[in-house]
C-alpha cells in the first residue's frame, strides 16, 4: 500500500500545474516537483539540496532564514495559511511575480514547509495590458464628449473674440486720428478681458481631455464641480436647464486623478442636462458632503422623467442606455473610473421626481488617517 501511495503522489505531483516546493525548517529544499523546475528554468537536482532563498531576489533571499526562525520561534504566521503575492528569481536572473501558498507538515520531530507557487506573469501583462486599453477608451469618449459639445464651446469662444476684435479695430480707428488716448487704453484693456475669457474656456477643454496615463494626488471636489458647470454651461443654457454646483468649504480632498473625475462628472452632468431638457422643471445639480468611513459623496441630481427600474439595475453594464442613438459606454467608464479609485457609483430614484447619480470617492489619507 506505501509504494501505492508514493505512486499516487508522484503522478499528483508530476501532473501539478503550478509548482511545489518542499523545504525543511533549515529552509534546505527537499522536493520540487516538474512545474517547479518549469517555472524557475533548474532541473531539480540544481534544487534539491540547497537553501530555497536561491530562488529569491532582495530582500526575500537574505531574510527568508530569519522569517522561518522567527515563527518556529513564536508561531507567528505571516504567510503560512494565508498566502500571498511575492517575487521570484529565475535561472536567468530575472525577476516575475508569483503567488505563493505555504502550508506546514510534521513528520515525528521534523516539520517541514510545503509551498505551492504560481507563476502570475502572464496574468500580470493582462492586467497592465487592460489598464493601457482603459486608459485609452477613457481619452477617445473624452474626445467624443469635447465633440458633442463642440458647437457651443464654438459660441462661447467666438463671442469673446468678435467683441475683442471690434475693440481692436476701434482702438486703432482712434489711434491713427489721434483722438482720446483715455478711451484707446479703455478699449484695449476690454479687448484683453474678452480673450482672456475665451482662453479660459479653451483651458477648461484642453484640461478636460487631458493626456497620457493616470496621475493620482490630492484632489478639490469643489474645482472639479465648478470647472464642470462652467465647460456645460453653453450646453445647460441652449437647453434651458438650471446648472449649478453646491459644494462645502470645508469639505476635504479627495486623492484622486482629477481628469478622470472630471469627465465622471462631465458625464454624468452632461446624461442630466439631456434627461431634463423636454422636462416642465429643468434643474441639474452637483452636491457633496463628507460621508462616513473616510469618504466624500458626490451627488448629481436632475429633475427629469426618471429612469425605469428595469433599466436602472442594469445601466452601468456595457451597452446598456436610455439614449436613442446612444452606445451604452459612457456610465459603463464612469463605473470602471469610481471602482478604480476604491469607489462607488449608484443611480437611485429622487422622491420628487428624477434621477439621482450618487458617487463615493476616498479622501486623501492625510485625511483619513485624522478620522480614523
Amino acid at each position: 500500500m506505501k509504494y501505492a501511495s508514493e505512486a499516487i503522489l508522484g503522478a499528483a505531483l508530476g501532473a501539478a500545474v503550478d509548482g511545489m516546493i518542499v523545504i525543511d525548517s533549515a529552509g534546505v529544499v527537499q522536493l520540487v516537483n516538474p512545474a517547479c523546475e518549469r517555472i524557475f528554468g533548474f532541473a531539480a537536482s540544481e534544487i534539491v539540496g540547497h537553501n530555497v532563498n536561491m530562488l529569491m531576489p532582495e530582500p526575500y533571499h537574505a531574510e527568508h532564514d530569519r522569517y522561518v526562525q522567527n515563527y518556529l520561534a513564536t508561531g507567528a504566521r505571516k504567510i503560512i495559511g494565508i498566502g500571498r503575492e511575492v517575487k521570484g528569481r529565475r535561472k536567468d536572473g530575472t525577476i516575475f511575480p508569483m503567488d505563493l501558498a505555504v502550508g506546514e507538515a510534521r513528520d515525528g520531530d521534523q516539520r517541514f514547509f510545503v509551498g505551492i507557487i504560481r507563476d502570475i506573469t502572464a496574468r500580470k501583462e493582462a492586467d497592465r495590458r487592460m489598464s493601457e486599453l482603459q486608459t485609452e477608451l477613457t481619452q477617445i469618449s473624452r474626445l467624443s464628449d469635447v465633440a458633442e459639445i463642440s458647437a457651443a464651446l464654438a459660441h462661447d469662444i467666438n463671442q469673446p473674440l468678435s467683441a475683442a476684435m471690434s475693440y481692436v479695430q476701434t482702438g486703432v480707428r482712434l489711434i491713427k486720428g489721434n483722438k482720446d488716448p483715455q478711451q484707446t487704453v479703455t478699449l484695449l484693456e476690454k479687448s484683453v478681458a474678452e480673450i482672456t475669457h475665451a482662453s479660459q474656456v479653451v483651458q477648461r477643454v484642453r484640461s478636460f481631455v487631458g493626456h497620457g496615463a493616470p496621475q493620482r494626488g490630492t484632489a478639490n471636489v469643489g474645482t472639479i464641480a465648478r470647472e464642470t458647470v462652467a465647460l456645460l454651461d453653453s450646453m445647460a443654457e441652449q437647453a434651458r436647464v438650471r446648472l449649478d454646483a453646491s459644494i462645502p468649504i470645508a469639505l476635504p480632498e479627495i486623492y484622486a486623478d482629477e481628469v478622470q473625475i472630471r469627465q465622471v462628472l462631465f458625464n454624468l452632468a452632461r446624461n442630466a442636462i439631456e434627461a431634463t431638457k423636454d422636462s416642465s422643471v429643468r434643474e441639474v445639480r452637483i452636491e457633496a458632503e463628507h460621508g462616513a468611513d473616510g469618504f466624500v459623496i458626490v451627488t448629481v441630481s436632475d429633475t427629469g422623467p426618471g429612469i425605469a427600474e428595469s433599466v436602472r439595475t442594469q445601466l452601468f453594464k456595457p451597452f446598456v442606455t436610455t439614449k436613442p442613438g446612444g452606445m451604452g459606454i459612457g456610465l459603463s467608464i464612469c463605473r470602471t473610473i469610481v471602482a478604480s479609485h476604491g469607489g462607488t457609483i449608484e443611480a437611485l430614484p429622487r422622491p420628487a421626481g428624477g434621477t439621482e447619480f450618487r458617487v463615493t470617492l476616498p479622501i486623501t489619507a492625510t485625511e483619513a488617517t485624522h478620522g480614523s
